[in-house]
């Protein structure tokens, strides 16, 4: 989102017309707002864009007159411009290299003897299943938990669906991670709901989990989950088991172990019961 940072004040003499900037500007890109005694003033009508450094106007100003010249800082598309001050090499960085996805980013500003901090994150991708749809099916229970939190899930189960769902994914030999291959480029059914679902039944274990390990504390902190305990818990049991029976439809494998006993001298096969007694392993 574009700001405005930083803003000069300017004095000039009888009959000046070329006004020095104490910091440059990206020249011919609109990042400069110009103000004459507080009336906003028009690039190329009133003045024009000299250089990175100076604004020349197109008529003679006076010493009565204030000029306020300020930045427009925009990010765009992910690209970060940098301009040295006037002590060092004019440069622009960032025409090529773009920040990458999945990523935070601590961005430090000096001013003077003024530094600034910010931080953000990147996009993260891929993203199967949309934030508000898993907010619309868990509502209260994730009141707490941030956008970012979820998604960072979703990205998880998003790559793991990548893996799982070999018809509609190119498999890369060296990550192990798939691409998508539709011809569409829409993101096949089953693939949504498997990633919405596995990431609800995460949560709702996660946050069940919590709540469980608290004494008689209404807030709670574990990780990058932050909870407050606003609903009992046994609403989280049906809630739970309601979205794995959702997840199993979903999934799209399953252990081929249908059946195990204890190894030994006389081991037995797998699709052999021991007693009568069979062990099913499924993704349920």
């Amino acid at each position: 989102m574009p700001s405005f940072n930083p803003r000069d004040v300017h004095f000039p003499e009888d009959g000046q017309t070329v006004i020095e900037l104490g910091h440059p500007y990206v020249k011919g890109e609109h990042q400069l707002m110009v103000y004459l005694n507080g009336v906003l003033v028009v690039a190329d009508e009133d003045y024009l864009e000299t250089d990175n450094f100076n604004i020349t106007f197109k008529y003679q100003l006076s010493a009565d007159d204030v000029v306020v010249t300020q930045h427009l800082v925009m990010f765009k598309d992910k690209i970060v411009r940098v301009i040295a001050d006037k002590a060092g090499l004019f440069q622009r960085y960032g025409a090529e290299d773009r920040l990458k996805e999945n990523q935070k980013y601590t961005m430090t500003m000096r001013y003077g003897d003024k530094e600034f901090e910010s931080k953000f994150s990147t996009r993260i991708s891929p993203q199967y299943a949309p934030v508000a749809t898993i907010r619309s099916d868990l509502g209260k229970f994730i009141s707490g938990i941030t956008d970012f939190q979820i998604q960072y899930m979703i990205y998880e189960n998003s790559l793991l669906a990548s893996t799982m769902f070999e018809d509609f994914f190119d498999i890369d030999e060296e990550t192990g991670l798939g691409t998508l291959n539709t011809t569409d480029g829409v993101i096949p059914y089953k693939v949504r709901q498997f990633v919405r679902y596995r990431t609800e039944v995460y949560l709702i274990t996660q946050i069940y989990l919590i709540l469980m390990g608290q004494s008689g504390s209404d807030h709670m902190v574990l990780g990058q989950l932050e909870v407050e305990k606003r609903a009992n818990l046994g609403d989280y049991e049906p809630l739970l088991r309601s979205i794995k029976a959702e997840l199993t439809k979903y999934s799209r494998t399953r252990s081929p172990v249908v059946s195990a006993v204890k190894g030994g001298p006389n081991s037995y096969p797998l699709n052999t019961p021991r007693n009568g007694m069979e062990t099913v392993f499924s993704d349920g």
